[in-house]
């Protein structure tokens, strides 16, 4: 595979950013908009320090009430649903550009 060089990493990074921003978030909302406000937050700030604390915290809901209806619709722990995001987004910097691994984990919030 060919090595990107900074000018399409860039071009790459927006186009994933892009990509995020205009992710179909009401597929995972099932009618609550908690849901949707949960997925579209954890995509929009994957590279920072998101947690449950955190997302209670901004949509003034209870830990116990965001964590059932999120594994009822989403089938997944709130936590590990960032988690997986993260991670995701770290293996595709891995992979796709020239970014150390301190710096991949800095920007994917690993």
């Amino acid at each position: 595979m060919k090595k990107l060089n900074d000018f399409e990493n860039e071009c790459l990074f927006v186009l994933t950013t892009e990509i995020l921003n205009n992710f179909p978030y009401d597929s995972y909302s099932v009618g609550n908009e908690y849901i949707t406000k949960v997925v579209k937050y954890s995509y929009n700030h994957f590279e920072e320090r998101v947690n449950l604390s955190t997302l209670i915290e901004i949509l003034e809901v209870t830990k116990d009430y965001l964590s059932r209806i999120f594994r009822q619709n989403v089938s997944a722990d709130v936590n590990q649903f960032i988690l997986d995001i993260k991670m995701k987004q770290a293996c595709y910097y891995l992979k796709d550009t020239n970014f150390s691994s301190q710096s991949n984990c800095r920007t994917s919030g690993v």
